[in-house]
């Protein structure tokens, strides 16, 4: 650093500094400067020490002998030295084959020839601009065909012509700017003007070679101060929304919710002829991203899993992303949310953009560049735009056109703007710290005495960084024709805006379905003209992109180019090709099978065979095909039979009380059950009370009736945790699942699959959907699709197990139909794990323990259940549950500490193992017949065969449960309670059974207490009795009457918790459960004056 210094040097275009060390002669002196000047070279000039040519510098290799800061002056011996053609000009360059000798001006021209402007660029380089004039009868004194300096055209840019212009045009427009700063450079029309992109960061390597920030710095690395200027000139002159409609359906959201909502502008740019060479952004189209929205705020969710596929899409169809618009609009009435809105922002008394908004503005600018051949770069400045939708001064609904600055955008870029904390109209510059170099930001204003000052911007007034932009729609007499169908008057019910499920607004296939037949509906052979054209129907950008994203039946881009092609050319014909062939008749197909009323008038919209149909008809239910001689779906039949449970087959037991589902929830805290007729929710609480918190039947669901459909023959019901949050899949519609809030009734969404669904887990962060098939991984935050597994082997049991653990919440399914392998995928990472080779047959039963790093299987033979680790697949414990026979094993179940693991199955024991290793094992259990008997065994096992060693080595269970008759499907779930292990065993014939474990000498466990689980309807007597089974005795061996009640209203009323006994219950011990919410999405709230 020591050695380097500066020298100047001065000729007749000005002074130029080179670098300069000790060690350089005079020879390498005058090659700096032919460099540094873009000279051809050193023999047309000479340099001299002192002015008037004293003292010439030699061209010899001789160290010179030069100070720091000693300047030098070039003379030229010829005349044209620095001509045009060997400038370095850094704003003109010429473009008819200039003479280029600087690298860096041969780099602008290659990268100028590369860049592709957009077009609205292209049309107006090619106008010429100027504004005509028509003659002044008092000051021209020529003919008509001459001009003078009255009557001539005037340049685009001329301050006095925007200024009197009716409206004033605040701003000239971009390619205005261009055209003065060619003009201002040079007379030649076709000079380049090259605009310099500004930067707030410092370089990340200086050529200097000093130690980067914060060790060292120099002036050639560090950014130059900036002073914030109002911006003369504008990317964007006026933005127009192609109708009223689109921005209707945008607005429906928040009248719908109250909640501020964002979207993003699809559209093009177009030249506007209200501003000389202006541009106008035409809006077509508005998406909305997925967004956390608020009364008050809108916090948009990243990455948008379908933003490339919006954009791919907009890009086929002709348009593009433009811009983006939000709402702040207040009702004047707070409480009602009715009423005019209120007018907070929008002029110089108030605020336009907050310091927020212009960050978030000038975030999307820098994503949404300029493309522009006069910029090194490439880039300059951006042409996308904000809208703000409030209210104006009259209390009516307003748009609010905004960009900013080419400065705001350099400073959001670099990080350097803040917002104030209580002033929103204020922006802060963050100070230069040992991370990041700040350059220092000023602004001018006048002080009182009208003088102009500097001021250093912190804060500073945003209004230095806004442009305004004209905003409005097409007059009544323009005839603009829309890009999409939001002007189609046919259409009363317009196809849901993707996601908007907080304001219940669905896309799914029975929104489609009844998208698809108001079309269906009409009746075109009674018309005299068709009604509506096939691109009313798609030309959808929501439809579209449903089409490409929905997991039922999905359009590849390919299948949908030729679509798009012709929507962008309204290309009628070729739509109406489109629509014959087999992907978009598929749909219809589907879509029939979803709303049978659709069948009867869908004939004009899809052309099947009508033999076809007459010979066959499609479940409404399952889509299968069935003859004409079935009255009944055979898959709907065979899925009904084998939902229902063993119990449930009897034909001895009224269907009121068969269960076709038992689960318990995440942590044994409650169980729900599903009958042909109801769902009930239970709580498991202390004092081994299990109460009744919910009961939805046909009958007993009215006050629920406008706010969520009733449900019956419900075959999957899990609940998450202990919250509200419930998911149900019923056999009306096995193919879509529902997830409810059932303390307010309300339906959060549904979902409707391909397949029937076989099987549902919740954790807190994932609910998985299980097909025969594939399998769908959701966020349990906004319930949307995250993964799909496609093609896995066979699994028509809907066999899967979902950890709840929150750090490992993996999910297990079979992966072979031959052998019994487990895959392990994680749902967090979203890819799978391992496979582990659990059993030499196939799979019957699996269960993660509580950490989720333990997994229990059994194969369909029962006898052997292992226990491997989920995190490197090693097997950790073995256990054999008998000898004798197989059996199917329906239950596993972990303890709360993962220290015992518990088996039912189709015999009459219940199976808990201990999970402990041999060395972990007491004395006293080694000590024994068996221990010494196992000892024994293991030294000679490997003279045995194999089978056989391994079933007399395997360990048994600790403790066992005997219940009174085998054959009864059960679910088992184990927990502690008052420091006491207890073992819940749920039977499909209704009753919940409650056992003490002992975990320190284990054998036969106690049964402690058992519940009924109906809930009996009143007779006349205001109780009823169900005699059970006689196949199962009581406790005491005498037949067992069990009591409930209908109305915990009546005095006499009987808690549904109550034991078995004639113990007596006060009234006051109703339960009162406090249900602890979880983190789910947030529900709409219920209507005023309905309780929960």
């Amino acid at each position: 650093m020591s050695n380097i210094f500066i020298l100047r040097v001065q000729s007749s275009e000005g002074t130029k500094r080179i670098d300069w060390t000790t060690q350089d002669t005079y020879k390498k002196l005058y090659e700096k400067v032919v460099d540094v000047f873009s000279l051809s070279s050193s023999d047309h000039f000479v340099l001299y020490r002192e002015q008037n040519k004293k003292s010439p510098i030699p061209r010899s290799p001789i160290k010179t002998n030069f100070r720091h800061g000693d300047i030098i002056y070039l003379v030229s011996e010829q005349d044209n030295l620095f001509s045009k053609e060997n400038s370095s000009s850094s704003l003109i360059i010429k473009s008819d084959k200039p003479i280029i000798k600087s690298s860096s001006q041969l780099n602008f021209l290659s990268k100028l020839l590369d860049i592709k402007e957009d077009d609205v660029d292209l049309q107006l380089e090619k106008i010429d601009g100027r504004i005509p004039r028509q003659q002044d009868p008092q000051l021209c004194r020529h003919n008509r065909h001459g001009k003078c300096l009255n009557c001539i055209p005037i340049e685009p840019y001329d301050e006095e012509y925007l200024k009197n212009h009716n409206p004033p045009i605040k701003h000239m427009s971009f390619q205005a700017y261009i055209r003065k700063l060619q003009n201002e450079t040079s007379g030649d029309r076709h000079t380049f003007s090259s605009l310099e992109n500004i930067s707030c960061s410092i370089k990340d390597q200086c050529s200097t070679g000093h130690a980067p920030w914060p060790k060292g710095v120099c002036t050639k690395c560090q950014p130059n101060p900036m002073t914030l200027m109002l911006q003369p000139y504008r990317h964007v002159d006026n933005i127009m929304f192609e109708n009223g409609n689109m921005v209707n359906r945008f607005l429906n959201y928040w009248r719908s919710a109250g909640h501020q909502r964002i979207g993003f502008l699809y559209g093009r740019y177009e030249v506007y002829d209200g501003v000389p060479l202006g541009v106008r952004a035409v809006v077509t189209a508005i998406y909305e991203p997925p967004q956390e929205t608020s009364k008050d705020s809108v916090e948009l969710i990243f990455p948008d899993l379908h933003e490339g596929i919006v954009d791919e899409l907009a890009d086929c169809l002709g348009i593009r992303r433009i811009g983006w618009i939000f709402t702040d609009l207040i009702p004047n009435d707070k409480r009602l949310g009715t009423g005019p809105v209120v007018h907070h922002r929008g002029n110089m008394n108030t605020l336009f953009l907050t310091a927020q908004e212009c960050i978030m503005a000038g975030w999307f600018q820098n994503k949404h560049l300029n493309r522009c051949k006069y910029s090194p770069d490439g880039h300059f400045g951006s042409k996308f735009v904000t809208v703000v939708v409030t209210g104006d001064a009259s209390g009516q609904i307003q748009f609010e056109g905004y960009q900013v600055s080419n400065q705001c955008m350099a400073l959001v870029k670099s990080d350097i703007l803040l917002p104030t904390y209580d002033a929103p109209e204020l922006g802060y510059i963050k100070e230069t710290s040992s991370e990041q170099y700040v350059p220092d930001v000023y602004y001018k204003e006048k002080d009182s005495y009208n003088n102009e000052i500097m001021k250093i911007a912190c804060p500073l007034p945003l209004e230095y960084l806004i442009i305004d932009i004209p905003t409005g729609f097409p007059t009544a007499n323009a005839q603009i024709q829309s890009t999409f169908n939001d002007n189609c008057s046919i259409i009363t019910t317009p196809f849901c805006v993707e996601n908007r499920t907080k304001i219940n607004e669905l896309q799914d296939m029975d929104t489609l379905a009844l998208y698809v037949q108001q079309f269906a509906e009409i009746d075109v052979k009674n018309s005299k003209s068709n009604p509506y054209k096939a691109t009313d129907i798609l030309a959808d950008l929501h439809l579209l992109l449903y089409l490409v994203v929905n997991d039922i039946f999905q359009f590849s881009m390919d299948q949908l180019n030729p679509l798009l092609n012709s929507l962008r050319t309204n290309d009628l014909k070729g739509v109406e090709t489109w629509m014959e062939g087999d992907h978009w008749q598929t749909l219809l197909q589907l879509l029939q099978i979803e709303l049978p009323s659709l069948s009867s008038s869908v004939n004009q919209l899809t052309h099947t065979d009508s033999e076809e149909q007459s010979s066959q008809w499609t479940c409404s239910q399952c889509t299968f095909l069935n003859n004409n001689s079935n009255q009944k779906c055979d898959i709907r039949s065979s899925v009904g039979s084998a939902s229902s449970g063993d119990v449930s087959s009897d034909s001895s037991i009224p269907s009121q009380y068969k269960v076709l589902t038992l689960t318990f929830n995440q942590d044994c805290t409650s169980l729900a059950m599903g009958t042909p007729n109801s769902y009930s929710l239970f709580t498991i609480g202390q004092e081994n009370k299990i109460d009744e918190i919910h009961d939805c039947d046909i009958a007993g669901c009215s006050k629920y009736s406008d706010k969520m459909e009733t449900y019956d023959s419900v075959y999957i019901i899990e609940r998450l945790f202990s919250s509200s949050l419930i998911a149900l899949v019923s056999n009306q519609a096995p193919r879509k699942l529902k997830v409810c809030h059932f303390k307010k009734g309300t339906e959060i969404l549904s979902y409707s699959f391909a397949n029937t669904i076989l099987a549902v887990k919740l954790n807190r962060s994932r609910l998985i959907v299980c097909l025969e098939e594939s399998i769908y991984i959701h966020n349990m935050r906004d319930m949307k699709v995250l993964h799909s597994i496609r093609d896995i082997p066979s699994n028509r049991d809907g066999l899967c197990t979902l950890s709840s653990n929150d750090e490992n919440p993996y999910l297990a399914y079979p992966g072979s139909t031959i052998t019994g392998e487990v895959q392990i995928f994680d749902t967090i990472n979203l890819k799978p794990c391992l496979m582990i080779s659990a059993h030499e047959s196939t799979l019957a039963a699996m269960a993660f323990d509580m950490t989720g790093t333990r997994i229990a299987t059994a194969s369909n033979k029962g006898t052997v259940i292992r226990i491997h680790s989920a995190v490197d697949g090693s097997r950790l414990f073995e256990f054999r549950r008998g000898v004798r026979r197989a059996a199917t094993i329906y239950s596993l179940s972990f303890s709360p500490d993962s220290m015992f693991l518990a088996a039912s199955s189709n015999t009459e024991t219940i199976h808990i193992f201990r999970l402990i290793n041999q060395k972990e094992k007491p004395s006293e259990e080694t000590s024994s017949w068996m221990g010494s008997f196992s000892r024994l065994l293991g030294d000679v096992a490997h003279y045995l065969p194999k089978q056989t060693s391994e079933v007399l080595t395997q360990d048994r269970a600790f403790a066992t449960v005997h219940l009174q008759s085998a054959g009864m499907k059960t679910a088992i779930a184990m927990n502690v309670f008052d420091r006491t292990l207890k073992l819940f065993v749920a039977g499909y014939d209704g009753v919940v059974y409650i056992y003490e474990v002992n975990k320190n000498e284990g054998g036969e466990c106690k049964q402690i207490s058992q519940y009924l689980l109906f809930n009996i309807s009143q007779n006349s007597n205001n109780q009823q009795t169900i005699i059970a089974n006689d196949r199962r005795s009581s406790l005491d061996g005498s037949r067992q009457i069990y009591s409930s009640n209908l109305s915990r209203k009546e005095s006499n009323a009987v808690p549904l918790s109550s034991k078995l006994t004639n113990e007596k219950q006060a009234d006051d011990q109703l339960y009162n459960t406090a249900l602890q919410e979880q983190n789910f999405p947030e529900l709409p709230s219920p209507p005023p004056g309905d309780g929960e």
